[in-house]
C-alpha cells in the first residue's frame, strides 16, 4: 500500500509526509485488528494504481525490480516473514505498508 505526500515523487501537494505517516499507521492498526484486509486497504487507499488493482499484489517482476530500486523497501521485506506486515516504510516514491505473502 503507497501513500503519496508533499515530498514524495511524484508528489501529493494535498498530504503532509506526517499525515501520510498517520493515516498509514491507522490502516496498519486497522488490519492487525482485522477490522479490514490488507487487499481491502490496497485496493481502496493506496496510490500505487497497478498494484490498486491487483489488491496491493506485486508480481515477481515487479517485486524484483522494485526491491533494486528501493533499497528501504527490499530491507522491510527481507526482515518480514509470510504473512507479516511491515511497519511504515519510506521511500522516494512516498509511504508504504508491506505484507509479505511468501
Amino acid at each position: 500500500v503507497l501513500l503519496r505526500h508533499a515530498s514524495s515523487n511524484p508528489p501529493n501537494p494535498k498530504v503532509t509526509k506526517a499525515e501520510a505517516h498517520t493515516k498509514l499507521a491507522g490502516y496498519l492498526r486497522d488490519v492487525k485488528r482485522f477490522e479490514i484486509t490488507f487487499e481491502q486497504l490496497a485496493l481502496r487507499v493506496s496510490d500505487c494504481h497497478n498494484t490498486q488493482l491487483l489488491q496491493g499484489y506485486l508480481s515477481p517482476e515487479m517485486e524484483t525490480r522494485f526491491k533494486a530500486e528501493h533499497p528501504a523497501f527490499n530491507k522491510s521485506c527481507s526482515l518480514l516473514t509470510p504473512g507479516t506486515f511491515s511497519d511504515v516504510v519510506e521511500t522516494d516514491l512516498g509511504l508504504h505498508l508491506i505484507k509479505r505473502l511468501r
